[in-house]
């Protein structure tokens, strides 16, 4: 899943998490699905690059974009094998140096969660929509439509506000 960024955004991403400890920011990209999906909130953390594991879901800079993909193997204690849940194929090796931290939550409007290794019917769903097209347009698109029908007019959060003020 593709995080949008300029050359410096990285940098200031692990200045951030050096010093905060923790940082959330919003995803755009689709290849995550269907775990994360575009416009969720993830919650990235500090974490040892040595206790990940396969299944955790780390956020990595390379080539001046950052990117938060599913560990799926750790061929050496150097270097993690990533992949989005809903790619045809692994990424390059992730280097200690490219780790910016792991994914610990998601928020998906009032909704957060706990990041957890994929079911069988996420990883089945992950799969179709992988290699099919049709189906990932489909699922973008009916997202897309949940989205906008239950976001909140800014009316509505004014009220919210003002009832419980």
């Amino acid at each position: 899943m593709r995080v949008p960024t300029q050359e410096h955004v990285p940098h200031f991403l692990k200045d951030a998490l050096r010093s905060c400890g923790r940082v959330s920011l919003q995803v755009s990209g689709s290849s995550m699905l269907p775990a994360i999906w575009p416009g969720d909130r993830i919650w990235v953390e500090v974490s040892k690059f040595a206790e990940l594991s396969q299944g955790d879901v780390v956020l990595f800079q390379r080539e001046g974009r950052v990117f938060a993909h599913r560990v799926v193997a750790r061929p050496s204690n150097a270097t993690l094998l990533t992949r989005g849940d809903s790619m045809p194929a692994n990424d390059d090796q992730v280097s200690a140096g490219e780790f910016l931290g792991k994914v610990t939550a998601i928020e998906r409007g009032s909704q957060r969660f706990s990041v957890r290794p994929p079911s069988a019917v996420q990883s089945a769903l992950g799969r179709l929509l992988c290699h099919s097209n049709l189906a990932h347009r489909v699922a973008l698109r009916w997202h897309s439509r949940r989205r906008t029908k239950f976001r909140p007019s800014v009316e509505d959060l004014a009220a919210t506000a003002r009832t419980s003020a």
